[in-house]
Formats: structure tokens, sequence, C-alpha cells
């Protein structure tokens, strides 16, 4: 959140103030606040305390407000964290959200690269996020993404290689 505040307005900051309160009822009251409200600014907040929450609830709420977001501008701030999360558990039900929205995604890199540090829930998640994007994305795109996992498909074994060679499959 550090370093965004002097762009958003004053309703904006006392929203992401109330996300980041240690009280579930505050935090939970500003996510429905953010499914009203909408826009990017939501977006990074939105992760860190996804990733960082106890809260099951919390946790909840996000995946909920995630699947039902419809705004393409949020792909890019999407695709611009998820590396940072590419070893966390919590990560395959996010991925989930994700497809489960109608974002179009038009970089499917990151998720490639997540694909190779994640554990196999998360793999068959990034599977159906290239399956629902290939089309959405340029061929450069779709070369760097195929690059990337030919130069790691020999170090994949079983169930995972099978998975790498489906998204080739869709990224051809």
């Amino acid at each position: 959140m550090k370093g965004m505040e002097h762009n958003l307005t004053q309703e904006q900051k006392e929203i992401l103030s109330q996300l980041f309160s240690k009280d579930e009822k505050t935090v939970l009251n500003s996510i429905k606040i953010m499914r009203k409200k909408g826009g990017e600014f939501i977006v990074k907040p939105l992760l860190e305390i996804y990733f960082t929450t106890e809260s099951e609830s919390i946790r909840d709420a996000i995946y909920s407000l995630i699947c039902d977001l419809k705004n393409n501008k949020t792909a890019d701030i999407f695709v611009k964290n998820i590396e940072l999360y590419a070893n966390n558990d919590k990560l395959s039900k996010l991925l989930s959200a994700f497809w489960q929205s109608t974002i179009k995604f038009t970089d499917l890199l990151p998720f490639v690269k997540v694909f190779f540090s994640s554990n196999t829930y998360s793999a068959v998640e990034v599977l159906t996020i290239i399956e629902q994007n290939a089309y959405n994305i340029s061929n450069e795109n779709k070369l760097k993404c195929n690059e990337l996992i030919l130069s790691k498909i020999s170090e994949l074994e079983g169930f995972k290689h099978d998975v790498a060679n489906e998204i080739l499959e869709f990224l051809k």
C-alpha cells in the first residue's frame, strides 16, 4: 500500500485504512464497500490482506470479490503482483477466482512462471487461466510463454509435465 496513498481520494484512503484494521468486522465492511465502489486501487491491498490474514472469513470475502470482478484494468495489477505469492499455499484458491471472474488477461507469462514454482493445485488453476485467456494474448506473449515452458519442461515429472504439455497446446 505504501507509495500509492498520494494518488487516492480521501474516501479511498479511508477504505484502505479500514481494510488494514485489526478488527475483522471493520475489514469485512471495507471489503463490502470496495465491492460497491470498485477501482483498481483495491487490487494490490486486497492481495496483501488475502495472503497475510489469518481470518478465513476475510480471505473468503476477498475471494468472492475477485470472482465477481469485471474490470479488465485490474488484470495488469494482478499480473504484476502474482509472482510474489507463487509459493504461498493459499495461491490456488485465488487463481481459481481469476478464471471465475470475467477479467481478461493479456499477459500470461507471469502465470507460466507461477506454474513452475507452485504446487499441483495451483498448476491446474494456471492451466485453466491459460485456457480461458490464450486468445487474449499477443503472438509475442505466446512465444515467450512457449519458450519458458520448453526450457523447463524437462525438469517436470508426471502430472505437472502433462499439464505443461496441455498448456503448450493451448498456446499454439
